[in-house]
């Protein structure tokens, strides 16, 4: 039988995949500030639109890890 893989998944693995890969980048430069003001930016009321970040969050919870242990398992991988 073969595997189907879902849009879905698809979509969470390449973004779990690009976050790997800038949290590993040696020039630490745009993408480092960019994480910096997403994580400090104040959000206004209302519904509020999902973020990259949001949604990577979403993506590491169902596989049931923290973004501390992301960044861990990620900075080991070197």
């Amino acid at each position: 039988m073969e595997h189907t893989e879902t849009l879905v998944s698809r979509i969470s693995k390449r973004r779990l995949t690009l976050f790997g890969h800038e949290v590993r980048m040696e020039d630490k430069g745009l993408p480092e500030k960019l994480y910096i003001v997403m994580w400090m930016e104040k959000r206004s009321r209302g519904r509020q639109t999902k973020t990259w970040m949001v949604n990577v969050r979403k993506d590491l919870s169902e596989k049931d890890m923290d973004l501390r242990t992301a960044l861990d398992t990620i900075s080991d991988r070197g």
